[in-house]
């Protein structure tokens, strides 16, 4: 005697299957004709943008970089990159405090404060920018 019925296994299967198939089906379908995937009104830079991951991730490694020219004591570099960041992220109070740091290193005080507030305006919870301020 056979515990499992063959044809109730087989409805059961496909009436799972089956949604699952059509869905991916009217998916591929959709992405192939998708008026704003497959035109000129947005193409792959616009639609990375949005992507707050590779937005974040971005930043995060050209932070890393600006740090790591602090570190080896390349300061005019820092304040040069720094900037060039700037443009691109204005109100970043990492970048700013980092540039003002730079400064500081080359005895250029009064700009680094300069930096240092502008960090504080942008991010008052930036307490290494209110410590660089001494």
């Amino acid at each position: 005697m056979c515990l499992i019925k063959p044809q109730a296994t087989i409805i059961k299967i496909c009436v799972i299957l089956f949604p699952i198939l059509f869905l991916f089906t009217y998916l591929q379908n959709w992405y192939a004709n998708c008026p704003f995937i497959n035109s000129n009104l947005v193409n792959d830079s616009m639609l990375e943008l949005f992507d707050k991951n590779v937005i974040l991730k971005k930043i995060e490694d050209k932070i890393n970089h600006l740090i790591r020219k602090y570190k080896n004591g390349n300061f005019e570099n820092v304040i040069i990159s720094g900037n060039n960041l700037l443009k691109e992220f204005p109100n970043n109070s990492l970048i700013q405090n980092i540039v003002g740091v730079a400064l500081y290193q080359l005895k250029k005080n009064e700009e680094a404060k300069t930096f240092f507030h502008s960090a504080i305006k942008n991010d008052q919870k930036n307490f290494e920018a209110y410590n660089n301020l001494g």
